[in-house]
């Protein structure tokens, strides 16, 4: 399937949504060029729908984002694999002026969370920053990292009940990212200061690309990644007086978690998207188990939309393939300050599939067991706790690592 990145681009929007002039607009071309684009693409591949063409691309090996969206929500909706959707947005309680304030909000908004998403109260775990001085000595991005990276955390392995009709509820298994590429770092960069320099709010850059085209096509990234749903977030905030920006990294990363409703991009989906063997997800098998993927942060400040004082964000991420290095701006153990939790329970039966590896933290319960020829790998927590009954039979291998956390 020959298709041309422009027709890829073109066909990926209009599955967004758009129309052919919104297309046209992003691309600073003609209307009549996507047309001719649109018809170019269902010419090369006799499809008839954007469902089938989604199909005939995923089975020749081009995956595009928009495509595989359409393709794998017919047979496994999105939000059985992610966080679902607040049903409200929920306003910041406390503010970000200190810890405390900051813990307050935060630990607030996910009673909330857990209140309109139908689970227990406490299910999630709070937020536990470290002392002021310590905060303070992070970076704007280090302290995003950390946030996004506790967000994560706090919901890895929640059964969340969406409403549908199956015979079982799947958890949402998150780990955090790896820390911050200085490759995705100059990406960002240059994207924030285009948009603040140039009054703009848009995904798409100077040559025209959009996030995908940028992050996925950079020399230093092409052919070197899994292709994920989404690739960039960005928001900006501007004020009047310079203390109107003070905490405005802060800001930021709680609205795109608890005030995303009225996002087209679905920053919250971003940034809670889950792991999974399948394209899209997050896939766990680059360098450390239970880490995966890096971020990219850009912060232009300066004057913007004619206020003195402002800053614009961009946030680009990526899922290296297991093989490939990629160079960090900064410790990527970074989150680890976090406490550790004494154990995580895994609810329900363990049962690897034959050849399959199986990888968690926690306990298992009673009813778990290795079936002959599996292959099981766990990353403890603190400690491994095999309840009553639990089985390997004869040839399965295990194998258990305890270095997720210091203690």
């Amino acid at each position: 399937m020959n298709l041309t990145p422009r027709e890829i681009t073109s066909v990926r929007k209009l599955a967004q949504g758009l129309t052919v002039k919104e297309v046209a607009d992003q691309l600073y071309v003609a209307p009549s060029t996507v047309v001719t684009h649109k018809k170019n693409i269902y010419k090369k591949t006799e499809a008839k729908t954007l469902v089938q063409l989604g199909v005939m691309v995923a089975q020749s090996g081009i995956l595009s984002f928009i495509i595989l969206l359409i393709c794998i929500s017919i047979v496994m909706p999105l939000r059985t694999q992610t966080v679902p959707d607040l049903t409200s947005n929920i306003p910041p309680s406390h503010g970000f002026a200190t810890i405390a304030d900051i813990e307050a909000t935060f630990n607030n908004a996910r009673r909330q969370e857990e209140l309109q998403l139908g689970l227990p109260a406490n299910t999630m775990s709070d937020l536990s920053l470290p002392d002021e001085s310590t905060w303070d000595g992070y970076t704007e991005a280090q302290q995003m990292l950390y946030l996004l990276n506790d967000e994560r955390v706090s919901r890895n392995g929640i059964e969340y009940d969406t409403g549908e009709q199956r015979t079982q509820i799947i958890p949402i298994f998150l780990c955090p990212f790896e820390g911050m590429s200085s490759t995705l770092d100059g990406i960002a960069q240059g994207h924030a200061d285009y948009l603040r320099e140039n009054d703009m709010f848009t995904h798409i850059d100077e040559n025209g690309d959009d996030a995908f085209e940028r992050v996925q096509n950079h020399p230093d990234i092409i052919g070197k990644i899994n292709l994920l749903f989404f690739v960039e977030s960005i928001a900006s905030i501007a004020s009047t007086e310079p203390t109107g920006i003070l905490v405005a990294a802060l800001e930021v990363i709680y609205e795109f978690i608890f005030q995303d409703l009225v996002s087209e991009f679905k920053h919250r989906q971003m940034f809670l998207l889950g792991k999974q063997m399948m394209p899209g997800y997050f896939v766990d098998d680059h360098e450390d188990i239970g880490k995966e993927g890096y971020l990219g942060i850009g912060i232009s400040t300066g004057s913007y939309f004619g206020l003195p004082f402002a800053k614009v964000f961009v946030i680009d991420y990526i899922d290296p393939l297991a093989d490939e290095n990629f160079n960090t701006s900064f410790d990527t153990d970074l989150y680890n300050l976090v406490d550790c939790p004494d154990m995580l329970l895994i609810s329900g039966p363990v049962t690897p599939q034959t050849d399959g590896i199986f990888q968690t933290s926690g306990y298992f319960e009673s009813d778990s067991h290795l079936m002959p020829g599996a292959d099981m790998s766990v990353n403890a927590v603190d400690f491994i706790e095999f309840k009553q009954n639990f089985s390997i039979d004869q040839g399965a291998t295990f194998e258990a690592d305890n270095n997720t956390c210091d203690n």
